[in-house]
């Protein structure tokens, strides 16, 4: 008989509610094997207690006697010995708890709600994996989309997230690899902008610097020119003309 890839013995004391699940997912990987390589059905019930360890064993010595020692009685009693542990409640908890995580892809996200379905009692097997493959999806783009178009089928959902997924990874990559851009125009408009603020400003100050009896500089080296003069177009004294504050301004006339 051909060599065959050891399977981790299964474990039935201390396991979890999940135990009748994992003892299906368990037989069928080894039937798989028996069948890829071509076992003899007189070999599947040694295989079975080999392969299957030490827990196996216990439940082959605690059958019925007079039932028959073959490798479907075997694995039907280890299914009854199982299914005490089965917990539909606790399977669709697990279910409604799977949520891609970051270092995913939907692809591998989708394998995770398939297979806790498989264990649940569900009126509709597709329509959960579906739901929940929705729910639990990192991208609100894609889940947006999905809502846009509510008969969208799996299979276009996990080609839209796949698709989503290789151009979000290349527009990454593109922004990685475009060259830095220099900063020196806008600091410079800056600088400018604040000179041109620095100049106006001074110019302010300048203007209210002028003395408001003769209109000439503030700073009079030798006093204000104006000083003891006297206007004879208002008769006041002390300001010229240019600052007199009674002389109308004349307007210029249009003809």
């Amino acid at each position: 008989m051909a060599s065959i890839q050891a399977l981790e013995p299964f474990t039935i004391t201390g396991a979890p509610p999940t135990q009748a699940a994992r003892w299906k997912a368990w037989i069928e990987r080894l039937e798989t094997y028996f069948e890829a390589l071509d076992v003899k059905d007189e070999w599947n019930r040694p295989l079975l207690l080999h392969l299957g360890g030490a827990d196996i064993h216990k439940v082959s010595k605690s059958a019925v006697k007079a039932t028959p020692h073959t490798y479907s009685t075997l694995k039907d009693a280890v299914s009854v010995h199982c299914e005490p542990y089965a917990n539909p409640n606790y399977e669709h908890f697990l279910l409604r708890q799977a949520h891609q995580k970051v270092e995913e892809s939907i692809d591998v996200f989708y394998t995770r709600p398939k297979e806790l379905a498989s264990t649940c009692t569900l009126p509709d097997e597709e329509d959960e994996i579906r739901a929940q493959s929705i729910q639990g999806c990192a991208s609100s783009k894609l889940c947006e989309r999905i809502l846009q178009e509510p008969n969208m089928r799996m299979r276009e959902i996990l080609r839209l997230g796949h698709s989503q997924e290789l151009s979000e990874a290349g527009a990454v990559h593109m922004e990685q690899a475009a060259p830095v851009q220099e900063e020196s125009e806008p600091v410079n408009a800056v600088v400018t902008s604040s000179s041109k603020n620095k100049t106006t400003h001074s110019g302010a100050r300048q203007k209210d610097r002028l003395c408001r009896w003769c209109g000439g500089s503030l700073s009079h080296p030798s006093g204000c020119p104006a000083q003891g003069k006297t206007y004879s177009a208002c008769g006041k004294i002390d300001h010229f003309t240019k600052v007199c504050w009674s002389t109308p301004k004349t307007q210029p006339t249009l003809k």
